[in-house]
């Protein structure tokens, strides 16, 4: 199905994207209403941190 009005495609893919990064950033609340670091992209930045560190740690013990 394709859609034949110019820039409609455009706003529904940004559409999309803007979606998209809401769901990767959500965060849940405490109890005493503060954010957890628990968003899948958090998650995600913490793993490419940690072996980012563990790899350099590597190389410079060797």
């Amino acid at each position: 199905m394709a859609i034949p009005i110019p820039g409609v495609g455009a706003a529904i893919g940004y559409g999309f994207g803007i979606a998209a990064n809401m769901v990767l950033n959500h965060r849940t609340k405490d109890k005493y209403r503060r954010e957890n670091k628990n968003s899948f992209m958090d998650k995600l930045k913490s793993w490419f941190i940690n072996r980012r560190y563990f790899h350099v740690k590597k190389i410079y013990n060797t």
